[in-house]
């Protein structure tokens, strides 16, 4: 039963011939068999075949693609119990980010120069070329939830229980998590998270991008100049971020909320996919907002611009849209 129930809600491709997607079972797992669990699917355009790469007893975050220099593909997934998985599609491999804290992780990134990822209770970690796993988020104005804490201080530093709750209460009044992270190189990364929060890393320093804006940031997507962020709660923002002044530069706001599941560029425009039921499908970037792009009215939970074309990841479909038109190719997993 479980077994052919899967329903997908992370995507990643860095080509027009396959895609990677992760997906939860829409049935009770059979006696005896761990929960949550993750699995891990290669699609193979030339083929239209669908491959179960791995089975994890986690449930993924995030899943991020790319290609090395000789062509060889890589994956890395983050799970919301601080474990990366990462590796090409034959030898993947887990590492925990922090062994002294357990860390949910929303978002990943990689490519040769090293692995980001970044989370709840400003988590933001790198690991560069083949170094061991760094928290960058250490210090920075925010505060991290361990400076938090230790400003409180101890239960026996007040009068009473409730009045070190009360005084607890208040240092997480305003805390955000991150939840998007992307960038060219490990040495240039963009963070976005809750609350308009942007944070960039040059390499050594966390630097916090102040700005006015409030909408939760959750869909970031790399650019040559920078980064296209979008978000959706309490309303919808669409901004790009440059690469070498970090300014921001507003692309389509509104008072909507709707539920954006992704962001990409595709032919020059900027597109957002989203779920029902005021956002269902995919929307373009235009001068007087967002105008339905593609056809699609159905939920998209991930969206992947290529250079040869546009991938569309729904709960138990993926499409596939370049000049030549658009292919839909089912599930196998239903």
């Amino acid at each position: 039963m479980a077994e052919t129930s899967l329903t997908f809600y992370r995507g990643a491709a860095v080509d027009a011939d396959r895609f990677y997607a992760v997906g939860y079972f829409d049935d009770l797992e059979a006696p005896g068999e761990p929960f949550p669990r993750m699995r891990l699917v290669q699609f193979d355009r030339a083929t239209e075949a669908w491959d179960i790469l791995t089975t994890q007893n986690w449930s993924a975050a995030a899943i991020h693609a790319w290609r090395t220099a000789d062509g060889q593909a890589q994956i890395a997934v983050a799970s919301t119990d601080g474990i990366v998985l990462q590796g090409t599609p034959n030898d993947l491999r887990d590492q925990i980010v922090d062994s002294a804290e357990t860390l949910r992780l929303n978002a990943v990134w990689g490519d040769e120069t090293g692995l980001a990822v970044a989370g709840a209770a400003s988590a933001a970690y790198v690991a560069s070329g083949t170094k061991a796993w760094r928290s960058i988020s250490d210090g920075v104005s925010f505060q991290t939830m361990a400076e938090r804490i230790q400003m409180v201080g101890q239960v026996s530093d007040y009068p009473t229980v409730q009045d070190y709750m009360a005084a607890m209460t208040i240092a997480m009044e305003g805390y955000e998590t991150f939840n998007a992270v992307g960038g060219n190189d490990a040495d240039s990364l963009l963070l976005a998270g809750n609350g308009g929060r942007l944070a960039y890393w040059d390499g050594r320093e966390l630097q916090v991008i102040a700005n006015d804006i409030s909408v939760n940031l959750a869909q970031m997507v790399t650019t040559p100049d920078g980064w296209i962020v979008a978000g959706s709660a309490p309303s919808t923002y669409v901004a790009h971020v440059d690469g070498q002044t970090l300014a921001i530069t507003p692309l389509a706001k509104d008072d909507i909320k709707r539920t954006l599941t992704g962001v990409t560029v595709y032919k020059n425009k900027v597109i957002v996919c989203g779920l029902a039921p005021l956002s269902a499908g995919m929307f373009e970037i235009g001068p007087t907002g967002l105008a339905p792009f593609g056809g699609i009215s159905r939920n998209v939970w991930a969206l992947v611009g290529t250079k040869d074309g546009l991938w569309a990841l729904g709960e138990k479909e993926l499409r596939y849209t370049d000049d030549t038109g658009t292919q839909t190719f089912a599930s196998p997993f239903l």
